[in-house]
């Protein structure tokens, strides 16, 4: 996906089938597609089935509102306010599922990991009202120093994301179990010497996850491989 906005203009979203080659492109003016949802401002967080999860809020930095858009049918999906600031999101299945699950998580000052949850099923009639749920872990978790990746991988029945140690340049896996919601952070560690907003995290083939570390178009980009199966690292 290949998204580029221009303020007060438009927003250009380009969609790529790679079985098929095709290229679809969505064109967004200052005429809302939905009510008074628009393109305009919006990031695009995550893409799978045909969806696209776009958050707005401060720039490209923090979420306050999230919404699906499904280019090719032209649906839109409102979620309810998040009510705080996150910093990442995702979510595992088609939105109109009624197992699908979108995640925000953020380290408030306090220690602790927050992360929301939200499922169709969650009382949405209710307009406005804050149906997520939510779940504070403890951990060593800094507001100051810990930053989560913007990026939030989904595999198997859990969410995955990077934490990196501002201080170190150290970063480590934790994934947050969807059918038992429960927390879980691995042992072992990376240490990359990059900054955090050129830092990368994906699902693999093999369900394993990547990180990719872009350091310069000249020196190119520099993998790592998480396995899911020993829960460890490797170059």
């Amino acid at each position: 996906m290949y998204y580029k906005g221009q303020k007060d203009i438009r927003s250009i979203c380009n969609l790529c089938d790679p079985s098929t080659r095709r290229i679809y492109t969505v064109k967004e003016t200052r005429t809302p597609i939905y009510k008074n949802i628009d393109l305009s401002g919006a990031v695009p967080c995550q893409s799978r089935f045909g969806w696209v999860l776009f958050s707005k809020g401060s720039g490209n930095i923090t979420i306050k509102h999230l919404f699906f858009y499904n280019p090719f049918t032209n649906q839109v999906i409102e979620l309810p306010k998040l009510g705080n600031k996150y910093r990442s999101t995702s979510f595992s299945k088609i939105p109109t599922c009624p197992d699908c699950m979108v995640i925000a998580l953020r380290i408030p000052k306090g220690g602790q990991l927050e992360i929301k949850t939200w499922q169709p099923g969650y009382d949405t009639w209710l307009s406005g009202y804050d149906t997520w749920k939510t779940f504070k872990f403890s951990g060593d978790y800094d507001c100051d120093r810990t930053l989560i990746s913007k990026q939030v991988a989904y595999a198997g029945e859990s969410f995955y994301c990077i934490f990196s140690d501002l201080n170190t340049n150290v970063k480590k896996v934790g994934a947050f179990n969807t059918k038992h919601q429960e927390w879980q952070e691995f042992s072992g560690s990376i240490a990359v010497n990059n900054e955090p907003h050129f830092v990368y995290l994906s699902v693999a083939i093999n369900g394993d996850l990547l990180l990719v570390a872009v350091y310069s178009y000249i020196q190119g980009p520099e993998l790592w491989r998480f396995d899911l199966s020993e829960n460890k690292w490797f170059c």
